[in-house]
Protein backbone atom coordinates (compact mmCIF):
# COMPACT_ATOMS: atom_id res chain seq x y z
CA UNK A 1 0.00 0.00 0.00
CA UNK A 2 1.28 3.48 -0.86
CA UNK A 3 1.00 5.51 2.36
CA UNK A 4 2.18 8.67 0.58
CA UNK A 5 -1.21 8.99 -1.10
CA UNK A 6 -3.19 11.98 0.17
CA UNK A 7 -5.98 11.41 2.65
CA UNK A 8 -9.55 11.36 1.32
CA UNK A 9 -12.25 13.51 2.86
CA UNK A 10 -15.77 12.71 1.73
CA UNK A 11 -18.45 15.39 2.02
CA UNK A 12 -21.73 13.64 1.45
CA UNK A 13 -24.74 11.63 2.42
CA UNK A 14 -25.23 9.03 5.13
CA UNK A 15 -28.30 6.87 4.53
CA UNK A 16 -30.03 3.78 5.74
CA UNK A 17 -30.70 1.66 2.65
CA UNK A 18 -33.95 -0.35 2.75
CA UNK A 19 -33.70 -2.88 -0.06
CA UNK A 20 -36.50 -5.10 -1.33
CA UNK A 21 -35.56 -7.81 -3.79
CA UNK A 22 -38.43 -8.99 -5.94
CA UNK A 23 -38.95 -11.14 -9.00
CA UNK A 24 -39.65 -7.99 -11.03
CA UNK A 25 -40.12 -4.26 -10.57
CA UNK A 26 -43.68 -3.04 -10.06
CA UNK A 27 -45.41 -0.91 -12.65
CA UNK A 28 -47.09 2.35 -11.65
CA UNK A 29 -49.81 1.66 -9.09
CA UNK A 30 -48.97 -2.05 -8.84
CA UNK A 31 -48.25 -3.97 -5.64
CA UNK A 32 -45.89 -6.93 -5.81
CA UNK A 33 -45.70 -9.50 -3.02
CA UNK A 34 -43.09 -12.08 -2.13
CA UNK A 35 -40.15 -9.69 -1.88
CA UNK A 36 -37.34 -10.03 0.65
CA UNK A 37 -36.41 -6.95 2.70
CA UNK A 38 -33.04 -6.13 4.18
CA UNK A 39 -31.30 -2.99 5.36
CA UNK A 40 -27.71 -1.85 5.23
CA UNK A 41 -25.59 1.25 5.72
CA UNK A 42 -25.61 3.43 2.63
CA UNK A 43 -25.56 6.84 1.06
CA UNK A 44 -23.16 7.64 -1.77
CA UNK A 45 -20.93 9.60 0.59
CA UNK A 46 -20.78 7.01 3.36
CA UNK A 47 -20.18 4.20 0.87
CA UNK A 48 -17.31 6.13 -0.71
CA UNK A 49 -15.77 6.98 2.68
CA UNK A 50 -15.92 3.34 3.81
CA UNK A 51 -14.33 2.18 0.54
CA UNK A 52 -11.59 4.83 0.77
CA UNK A 53 -10.79 3.84 4.37
CA UNK A 54 -10.55 0.18 3.46
CA UNK A 55 -8.37 0.87 0.42
CA UNK A 56 -6.28 3.59 2.04
CA UNK A 57 -5.54 1.95 5.36
CA UNK A 58 -7.98 4.08 7.34
CA UNK A 59 -6.99 7.41 5.81
CA UNK A 60 -10.55 8.61 5.15
CA UNK A 61 -12.70 11.21 6.86
CA UNK A 62 -16.45 11.74 6.54
CA UNK A 63 -18.18 15.13 6.68
CA UNK A 64 -21.95 14.74 6.90
CA UNK A 65 -24.90 14.47 9.23
CA UNK A 66 -26.13 11.54 11.27
CA UNK A 67 -29.63 11.55 12.67
CA UNK A 68 -31.76 9.35 14.87
CA UNK A 69 -31.01 5.82 16.13
CA UNK A 70 -30.60 4.58 12.54
CA UNK A 71 -28.02 7.32 12.04
CA UNK A 72 -26.03 6.06 15.02
CA UNK A 73 -25.98 2.60 13.44
CA UNK A 74 -24.69 4.15 10.21
CA UNK A 75 -21.95 6.03 12.12
CA UNK A 76 -20.95 2.83 13.94
CA UNK A 77 -20.60 1.11 10.54
CA UNK A 78 -18.37 3.94 9.28
CA UNK A 79 -16.16 3.74 12.36
CA UNK A 80 -15.94 -0.05 11.93
CA UNK A 81 -14.74 0.54 8.36
CA UNK A 82 -11.97 2.82 9.67
CA UNK A 83 -13.53 6.18 8.77
CA UNK A 84 -12.83 9.25 10.90
CA UNK A 85 -16.32 10.54 11.78
CA UNK A 86 -15.26 13.46 14.00
CA UNK A 87 -16.70 15.89 11.42
CA UNK A 88 -20.10 14.20 11.25
CA UNK A 89 -22.72 16.29 13.02
CA UNK A 90 -25.43 14.43 14.91
CA UNK A 91 -28.78 16.20 14.75
CA UNK A 92 -32.25 15.20 16.00
CA UNK A 93 -33.41 14.66 12.43
CA UNK A 94 -34.49 11.47 10.67
CA UNK A 95 -31.59 9.69 9.04
CA UNK A 96 -31.50 9.87 5.26
CA UNK A 97 -33.14 6.80 3.78
CA UNK A 98 -33.00 5.17 0.37
CA UNK A 99 -35.91 2.94 -0.64
CA UNK A 100 -34.60 0.48 -3.21
CA UNK A 101 -36.42 -2.22 -5.16
CA UNK A 102 -34.22 -4.65 -7.11
CA UNK A 103 -35.46 -7.28 -9.56
CA UNK A 104 -33.95 -10.68 -10.38
CA UNK A 105 -31.83 -9.13 -13.17
CA UNK A 106 -30.37 -6.43 -10.92
CA UNK A 107 -32.44 -3.58 -12.35
CA UNK A 108 -33.57 -1.18 -9.66
CA UNK A 109 -35.78 1.72 -8.71
CA UNK A 110 -34.55 4.07 -5.99
CA UNK A 111 -36.22 6.85 -4.03
CA UNK A 112 -33.99 8.85 -1.68
CA UNK A 113 -35.43 10.70 1.31
CA UNK A 114 -32.63 13.11 2.33
CA UNK A 115 -33.63 13.56 5.97
CA UNK A 116 -30.64 14.80 7.99
CA UNK A 117 -28.53 15.02 4.81
CA UNK A 118 -30.38 18.27 4.07
CA UNK A 119 -28.46 19.82 6.96
CA UNK A 120 -24.86 19.04 5.95
CA UNK A 121 -22.65 22.02 6.74
CA UNK A 122 -18.96 22.77 6.38
CA UNK A 123 -18.94 24.98 9.48
CA UNK A 124 -15.74 24.31 11.42
CA UNK A 125 -14.36 21.92 8.76
CA UNK A 126 -10.91 22.58 7.32
CA UNK A 127 -9.36 20.96 4.26
CA UNK A 128 -5.59 20.57 4.10
CA UNK A 129 -3.50 20.86 0.93
CA UNK A 130 -2.76 17.13 1.10
CA UNK A 131 -6.43 16.07 1.14
CA UNK A 132 -8.50 14.86 -1.75
CA UNK A 133 -12.08 16.06 -1.23
CA UNK A 134 -14.83 13.94 -2.75
CA UNK A 135 -18.45 15.11 -3.08
CA UNK A 136 -21.65 13.72 -4.58
CA UNK A 137 -25.03 15.26 -5.18
CA UNK A 138 -27.14 13.59 -2.46
CA UNK A 139 -26.46 16.69 -0.34
CA UNK A 140 -27.31 20.30 -1.16
CA UNK A 141 -25.61 21.76 -4.22
CA UNK A 142 -24.56 24.89 -2.25
CA UNK A 143 -22.54 22.66 0.12
CA UNK A 144 -20.87 20.92 -2.83
CA UNK A 145 -20.02 24.31 -4.36
CA UNK A 146 -18.59 25.53 -1.04
CA UNK A 147 -16.49 22.37 -0.69
CA UNK A 148 -15.15 22.89 -4.22
CA UNK A 149 -14.20 26.49 -3.44
CA UNK A 150 -12.56 25.63 -0.11
CA UNK A 151 -10.62 22.56 -1.29
CA UNK A 152 -6.89 23.28 -1.38
CA UNK A 153 -5.92 19.90 -2.84
CA UNK A 154 -7.65 17.67 -5.35
CA UNK A 155 -11.43 18.03 -5.76
CA UNK A 156 -13.39 15.04 -7.05
CA UNK A 157 -17.09 15.14 -7.80
CA UNK A 158 -19.31 12.14 -8.38
CA UNK A 159 -22.06 13.96 -10.30
CA UNK A 160 -24.85 11.66 -9.18
CA UNK A 161 -27.73 11.70 -8.96
CA UNK A 162 -27.64 13.44 -12.32
CA UNK A 163 -28.68 17.08 -12.48
CA UNK A 164 -27.72 20.25 -14.27
CA UNK A 165 -24.57 21.74 -12.75
CA UNK A 166 -22.95 25.16 -12.94
CA UNK A 167 -20.04 25.28 -15.40
CA UNK A 168 -17.67 26.64 -12.73
CA UNK A 169 -18.30 23.62 -10.51
CA UNK A 170 -17.53 21.22 -13.35
CA UNK A 171 -14.43 23.22 -14.24
CA UNK A 172 -13.20 23.11 -10.63
CA UNK A 173 -13.36 19.33 -10.57
CA UNK A 174 -9.98 17.69 -10.95
CA UNK A 175 -12.01 14.57 -11.64
CA UNK A 176 -15.74 14.47 -12.40
CA UNK A 177 -17.29 11.03 -12.60
CA UNK A 178 -20.50 10.96 -14.58
CA UNK A 179 -21.46 11.25 -18.20
CA UNK A 180 -24.88 12.56 -17.20
CA UNK A 181 -23.71 15.86 -15.70
CA UNK A 182 -24.65 18.85 -17.81
CA UNK A 183 -24.29 22.58 -17.61
CA UNK A 184 -27.18 25.04 -17.70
Amino acid sequence: MNTSLPAVTVVGSINLDLIATAERLPTAGETIGGAVLYEQPGGKGANQAAAAARLGGGRARMVGVGGDASGQRMLDALVSAGVDTSDVAVLPEPTGTALIVVDRDGENQIVVCPGANSHVSLGGVEFGPDETVLCQLEIGLPVVEEAAQRTKGIFVMNAAPAMELPAELLERGDLVTSTRASTP
